[in-house]
């Protein structure tokens, strides 16, 4: 659909509302990938809300426990967590191969 008003032109287009639903089945798709992955590793949905409430409390518990230190070393955010001693190591990438015919031992052009 097309018209004027007051001399200005404008257009609506059907491409941005089926783009509003594509993004939607899109970020469906992703949460259903991500919640398939969490299965694949063995994770539970009550475990995840575990790590967060315990994430949580972890960063509110200094507020909430009525600390009277005022800021000392204490006070400061907790170390990070070394990933576990179970985690595969990632193998260093091996260079590209030389295409054929430049370089290398062969005969040819020799």
């Amino acid at each position: 659909m097309s018209g004027t008003i007051a001399g200005v032109s404008y257009s609506t287009s059907y491409g941005i509302k089926i783009g509003i639903w594509l993004g939607l089945i899109a970020a469906l798709a992703i949460t259903y990938g991500g919640y398939l992955q969490m299965q694949a590793e063995g994770t539970s949905l009550s475990d995840v809300r575990e790590q967060a409430s315990s994430a949580f409390s972890s960063v509110t518990s200094p507020s909430a426990g009525g600390s009277t230190t005022g800021g000392g070393p204490g006070d400061a955010a907790p170390a990070p967590v070394p990933p576990p001693a179970s985690a595969p190591a990632t193998p260093p990438i091996p260079p590209p191969a030389a295409p054929p015919g430049q370089g290398g031992t062969g005969g040819e052009g020799a």
